[in-house]
């Protein structure tokens, strides 16, 4: 039988790791390392193409396996269960080894011997997870039965999820289901280190692996699949939280602001391909008082950095109500907004509404006689799939303003996967 998960409390986030010395973000990740220990030969390296939301990962070393690893490994900090999701391929290394592999890995800490999960997809395809128990102990690994492992594309889409102490390894079929292929209960202690890595199996050899449309994300339930904070290390202040209850979203959110070239606030979010119509009861409050500019966004972007590409509704405290973008990653000279002389006042509480239809965005509300009235449109390049959702600022850094989403109508002409984060028991 399967079940969603909630979120129970506080998302972790990725960009919260302010007080790291090691910060040097890769995308969404703290930073990019080799992991040594001891059979490596080879520097890895770690690149990030916002434009195609891809990382390159390049490793060398003799495998992840028995009681020591070597293999490049990026990754941020992480409390609490996640999913992390991504487009996976693998190749390089020498033409005979079979056993190259790109993977989705949560482990304690940065020590080659250190306890881990980790999907694992080789050259063939052949896809499964394994695991190390214990630190430095060879007698604790462990992997999915050879009769359990299965043979997928590579690249395909795969999937990492951690809820408790247990960690699940799926792919998504031709169908668009997530499929199980095994499950392995560990213990970990928060926090913990997510993210990509790559080994080539050949000490001296590089491989490289893959990774597009990267989500890493606490799960939460209804129509959006996680929710996280999206911030750089000094721009947020304070965790946002994400719950669902009764169909209705309640988004608590800190940061500076969303605008300019980078943004701080809490997203819940899902992914979709082509046109879409996003409809929901949308309120704001919270914050600082004499703050204006908190305020509830029905958004669509291109990827997880702060200053990702993106296009979104926005409501204030006093109901006025518009539409702004980026239409360059990081770049605050492409950012716009509606004309303040046709911004609509008094829209708070109000049924907003967010449409695209290919690469034009249409913001919108519901008049009192039950009318959509058209209040700004933009053309922005967002590039399938991109990511569609809910969020809040505060628009004070360590202030903390609330959105409430009802009533929520997501439609699309190509949902990304299932149609909700599908958990299991």
């Amino acid at each position: 039988m399967m079940r969603k998960f909630s979120v129970l409390g506080v998302v972790a986030v990725a960009c919260l790791i302010a007080a790291s010395t090691s910060w040097s973000q890769v995308g969404i990740f703290q930073a990019a390392v080799d992991v040594d220990g001891g059979r490596l030969g080879a520097a890895g390296s770690t690149e990030y193409d916002p434009a195609l939301d891809r990382y390159t990962v390049n490793g060398s070393g003799h495998d992840i396996w028995d009681d020591k690893d070597d293999f490049q490994f990026v990754y941020t900090e992480w409390s609490g269960d996640f999913v992390l999701t991504a487009d996976v391929g693998v190749s390089g290394g020498l033409p005979t080894q079979a056993w190259i592999k790109s993977v989705l890995m949560a482990r304690q800490d940065l020590s080659p011997g250190s306890a881990n999960a980790a999907t694992r997809l080789r050259r063939d395809g052949q896809y499964s997870i394994q695991w190390r128990d214990l630190p430095d102990d060879t007698n604790s690994k462990g992997g999915t039965a050879g009769d359990l492992r299965v043979v997928i594309p590579n690249p395909s889409r795969q999937r990492l999820a951690r809820l408790g102490d247990t960690f699940i390894c799926s792919y998504l079929n031709g169908d668009g289901e997530w499929i199980e292929v095994d499950r392995h209960d560990l213990v970990l202690t928060d926090p913990i280190l997510v993210g990509l890595g790559v080994t080539s199996h050949d000490t001296g050899e590089i491989a490289t692996g893959t990774f597009t449309g990267v989500d890493l994300a606490a799960p939460v339930d209804g129509p959006m699949d996680g929710a996280l904070d999206i911030a750089l290390p000094d721009r947020l202040g304070a965790e946002g939280s994400t719950t669902y209850a009764d169909g209705t979203y309640t988004v608590s959110g800190s940061g500076w602001d969303v605008w300019d070239a980078d943004d701080a606030f809490q997203y819940a979010f899902t992914r979709v391909r082509g046109d879409f119509t996003l409809i929901a009861d949308v309120s704001i409050d919270g914050g600082l008082p004499a703050q204006a500019w908190i305020k509830s966004m029905l958004m669509a972007r291109q990827n997880l950095t702060p200053g990702s590409r993106n296009v979104t509704t926005r409501v204030r405290r006093d109901g006025q109500y518009s539409m702004q973008w980026r239409t360059i990653q990081g770049d605050t000279n492409s950012k716009g907004s509606t004309a303040g002389d046709k911004r609509p006042v008094g829209l708070n509480p109000s049924k907003q509404r967010l449409d695209r239809v290919g690469h034009t965005f249409i913001c919108s509300y519901m008049d009192e006689g039950g009318a959509w009235v058209e209040v700004d449109r933009r053309d922005v390049e967002l590039f399938d799939p991109i990511l569609v959702g809910l969020g809040v600022t505060a628009h004070d850094i360590g202030e903390i303003a609330t959105g409430t989403f009802s009533n929520i109508e997501l439609t699309s002409t190509g949902k990304s996967g299932a149609e909700n984060w599908e958990l299991f028991n």
